[in-house]
């Protein structure tokens, strides 16, 4: 989905790149939407997971359902997930070609899904 996403905005990326954005810029503005959704997504995973904390109890052997251990560990893999799916859409962001980004926009797309 990320990529996806990366690949529908090599239109943008391109005229930000011509403009002088460099690419320490380009892969912080992609990463920063990722880590966006992602934190979003946990908090709402966060929220419904403590909320059917008393439904799942039963099905829980030697482990609370409120272990702060456990739900920390948890979190933090899924963040460690985010991150590594997200290199490659972000890289590749970073190294669109400018003047084919603003020539081509459709062609662009095919090359960034492959």
């Amino acid at each position: 989905m990320m990529a996806y996403t990366v690949a529908r905005r090599t239109g943008e990326i391109g005229i930000r790149m011509a403009l002088g954005g460099d690419r320490h810029r380009i892969i912080w503005t992609v990463l920063r939407e990722i880590i966006w959704l992602g934190a979003t997504g946990l908090t709402i995973g966060l929220a419904a997971a403590w909320g059917t904390t008393r439904y799942i109890e039963s099905f829980l052997f030697g482990l609370k359902p409120t272990d702060a251990l456990a739900i920390l560990l948890a979190a933090g893999i899924l963040i460690a997930v985010l991150v590594l799916a997200c290199c490659d859409p972000v890289m590749r962001a970073s190294r669109i070609d400018q003047l084919t980004a603003l020539r081509h926009e459709p062609q662009c797309l095919r090359i960034a899904e492959s």
